[in-house]
């Protein structure tokens, strides 16, 4: 549909500048069908990511659904398991995250 409407709006302008106010032939009528174009490429980059955006909020609706509809528990946060390092390997760990960050 965008396509078919910027094609539409670039041959009226191509064929009918003067209903504009643009001179045929003129480098404003070249500006009027690239910013025809340009528009027409940045909105079916917003719809592509509202695509991918919806897509995956409804997975997920959808996971959390079928946990429910099964009877699992559902659970944001997962616990994190108990350390099993050896204690000097936590305590270097330790020291290294102080000194330098996280990262």
């Amino acid at each position: 549909m965008t396509v078919a409407v910027v094609v539409a709006l670039c041959t009226f302008i191509h064929r009918k500048p003067a209903l504009l106010g643009v001179e045929p032939g003129s480098s404003q009528q070249m500006y009027w069908m690239a910013g025809v174009i340009a528009a027409g490429v940045v909105f079916l980059i917003i719809m592509g990511v509202y695509h991918l955006l919806n897509r995956h909020a409804a997975v997920q609706n959808f996971e959390l659904r079928r946990q429910l509809a099964a009877g699992e528990d559902y659970s944001a946060v997962k616990p994190k398991k108990a350390d099993s390092r050896h204690p000097a390997m936590v305590e270097l760990a330790a020291f290294l995250r102080a000194r330098s960050g996280p990262f």
